[in-house]
């Protein structure tokens, strides 16, 4: 028999002599946000001249993973705005993954086609996670890319800093 969360609080009541006219909701109300409210707390994190300033930068990091080009180091090593800082690490962790699988499919390549595989399969999954990037910083939004998460900005720990070049 099985049992769901209504037919559980209904024999504790009888147990206990409650009134059984009360209301048990059958799906109660999650008690931790949801993805989504996550998501828009991320967004409200930087400011709007910070997201027009980085988005070259941050959209060329993307871009750039599609031709095996690191360019998303530079807005890594310059740090001076937070938005392309945040897209530098989340490229960074995709042109990480497209050199790890290109290698380990090039190690791989004369054991009976596996690396051959690991290409077929691992490339197009990174383009495709590398486009949503592309189309993350179009819509002016920072969220982890999927198979990823946030975890590129735990792997590449870096702050933003004010500009070298500021007034003295």
């Amino acid at each position: 028999m099985r049992w769901n969360r209504a037919s559980r609080v209904q024999e504790t009541f009888m147990r206990h002599d409650v009134p059984k006219n009360l209301d048990v909701p059958d799906d109660p109300e999650p008690v931790s946000a949801s993805v989504a409210e996550v998501d828009d707390l991320e967004d409200s994190r930087f400011e709007e001249i910070d997201i027009e300033d980085g988005h070259a930068p941050a959209r060329l990091g993307y871009v750039c993973n599609f031709f095996f080009l690191p360019f998303c180091l530079i807005p890594y090593m310059q740090r001076n705005n937070p938005f392309s800082l945040f897209h530098a690490k989340q490229a960074l962790g995709v042109w990480c993954a497209l050199v790890g699988v290109l290698g380990v499919g090039r190690v791989l390549l004369g054991v009976g086609g596996i690396g051959l595989g690991i290409w077929l399969v691992g490339v197009p999954v990174l383009y495709v996670i590398n486009w949503q990037g592309v189309n993350q910083v179009e819509d002016d939004t920072a969220r982890g890319l999927p198979l990823f998460g946030l975890k590129p900005q735990e792997w590449f720990p870096a702050e933003a800093r004010e500009s070298d070049f500021g007034d003295d």
